[in-house]
């Protein structure tokens, strides 16, 4: 069980671990201080929190009359940590910032395959630095889930073919 459990552990590229801790501290860092992020989003959220129907449909008035622009998935994720943990500004950021530290581990997953791993380390190091990602993944706009859930498909059809 020991040895197993230490071959596996040798296994870990720490070059990655370090990679996703350098993105953990960027997309995280001071998101305490997020305040309300997007306005628009986060009245939504809140209104989604209130209700299951205007969860479902994405509601932005508490009356569950008007929808948002866009499909409910990632505001989702969002009235999930809020239920879980309150709302805060930081639990309304968080699944984007989880969200963007999984994106930096599945181009990782992707590029490591067929490039080796030293150029997925240079892929996943430049994803976690590329500053429209940094500030992207800091809100709660919806761009890290879609990132995300674009990224995790490619990585389902690499794997498939």
């Amino acid at each position: 069980m020991y040895a197993k459990l230490k071959k596996r552990f040798s296994q870990v590229d720490r070059w990655l671990v370090v990679i996703l801790i350098l993105a953990t501290f960027l997309y995280g860092w001071n998101i305490w201080e997020a305040g309300s992020a997007n306005n628009f989003y986060t009245a939504a959220i809140v209104s989604m929190s209130k209700s299951w129907h205007n969860f479902w449909y994405a509601s932005f008035d508490p009356a569950g009359f008007i929808t948002v622009d866009k499909p409910p998935v990632a505001l989702w994720f969002m009235v999930i940590c809020v239920k879980i943990f309150g709302l805060h500004g930081w639990s309304i950021v968080l699944s984007s910032v989880l969200f963007g530290i999984g994106s930096v581990y599945l181009i990782y997953k992707m590029v490591k395959p067929t490039f080796g791993p030293l150029t997925a380390r240079i892929a996943a190091f430049f994803m976690t630095i590329t500053p429209i990602v940094v500030a992207d993944t800091r809100t709660n706009n919806m761009d890290a889930t879609l990132v995300f859930f674009l990224l995790l498909a490619g990585w389902v059809l690499q794997r498939a073919v």
